[in-house]
């Protein structure tokens, strides 16, 4: 099983965000958006998670990362 991990940074805010989503293509899709929508300052990160043999996520391919 594998779960991608969505996470950006709102400079102005301070927050980091999180979200967790189970389908790649959708995952591809909203950070797509993100990266459209993010201002500067801002960071955004795709990674990939997988489920080891004792059914724990543990971090798998990096796979966007962009600094706006």
């Amino acid at each position: 099983m594998k779960i991608y991990k969505l996470i950006w940074y709102l400079y102005t805010e301070d927050q980091l965000k999180e979200s967790l989503i189970t389908d790649k293509e959708v995952a591809e899709k909203r950070y797509q958006e993100l990266k459209k929508a993010l201002y500067r300052g801002c960071w955004l990160s795709l990674s990939e998670l997988v489920e080891n043999e004792d059914h724990e996520l543990v971090k798998g391919e990096g796979l966007h990362y962009n600094d706006i």
